[in-house]
């Protein structure tokens, strides 16, 4: 499932870098300039800033300034894109653990079965049957690829040097000091895993949250990060959907996200919030707030 970690990057991706390359004022390491450098230190996270899931920043600000606690129903999207990140997260480190203790096909399957359950009893919720099958088939598809690669190269050190839960400090641009990639390889490709299709509008919508991470990863390693992957999960069942979308981290997402994030900035800094959405959504964890007259 992690092959596209080691893969070269498309040769389409290096045609549009070579015709679009990322001035050096939009580079992580000068966050002490503008547009990188921030007006105000508030530690935000990158969903909070790159997603917009209030068109305002109305959720932002009752959630930073009056401590208000969103709501997300089990049943939600939001609730479900939790879950299926931290099934993601237990079955790539229990799949490495496998693959190290493991001797035997037998032996790798009987582990597997104990852990499904037990990570669908932890995350499940009244998802229960439908996480263990998820979870399950990521973790064999894991474990196989590295058996396979090994077998033909004698060689798995390519899938080592993928982090998943990659924890970057994003401070010197006033996000969050522990913001976490869902997997980050050496080579300097971000990935990120989101529950849904993986249709152009939504490739559009997540990657400049990878301009977010890349931005960071600049600033704290002092290195180019431009490339990045939009992984999409149709559901949390045993035979999902998946659509890798490779993504250049491209000026045009850099500046919009450092535009978001200046704006939210802008919000937090006031004193009363910010008017309600032209279109909020009943999603939105903070729907009743603004609509409970």
């Amino acid at each position: 499932m992690l092959n596209f970690l080691i893969k070269d990057v498309p040769k389409r991706l290096q045609w549009i870098r070579a015709n679009d390359p990322i001035p050096e004022e939009l580079r992580g390491w000068n966050y002490l300039s503008i547009p990188v450098r921030p007006r105000a230190y508030f530690g935000l996270g990158v969903s909070e800033v790159a997603y917009r899931y209030c068109d305002t920043f109305r959720d932002l600000w009752l959630r930073r300034r009056e401590n208000l606690k969103g709501e997300v129903p089990d049943g939600s999207v939001l609730n479900k894109g939790k879950i299926m990140h931290a099934l993601l997260n237990n079955a790539f480190r229990d799949g490495l653990d496998i693959f190290r203790s493991a001797r035997t096909p037998s032996k790798a399957m009987e582990l597997a079965l104990q852990l499904s359950r037990k990570r669908a009893k932890e995350l499940g919720n009244g998802l229960y049957g439908k996480a263990a099958d998820f979870y399950l088939t990521w973790i064999l598809s894991f474990i196989t690829t590295l058996w396979l690669q090994q077998s033909s190269s004698g060689d798995e050190l390519s899938y080592f040097a993928v982090k998943t839960e990659f924890v970057v400090d994003g401070s010197p641009l006033g996000l969050s000091n522990q913001l976490r990639i869902d997997a980050y390889h050496e080579s300097g490709v971000i990935i990120e895993y989101k529950l849904g299709n993986g249709e152009q509008e939504n490739v559009e919508r997540y990657a400049p949250g990878l301009a977010g991470y890349a931005l960071s990863l600049e600033a704290s390693l002092g290195m180019p990060v431009e490339y990045g992957a939009l992984v999409f999960i149709s559901d949390i069942t045993s035979r999902p959907n998946v659509k890798v979308s490779p993504v250049y981290i491209s000026p045009y997402y850099r500046r919009l996200f450092l535009e978001n994030r200046d704006e939210a900035i802008e919000v937090l800094m006031r004193a009363t919030p910010p008017p309600k959405a032209s279109s909020c959504s009943q999603s939105c964890p903070y729907y009743r707030y603004c609509n409970q007259r």
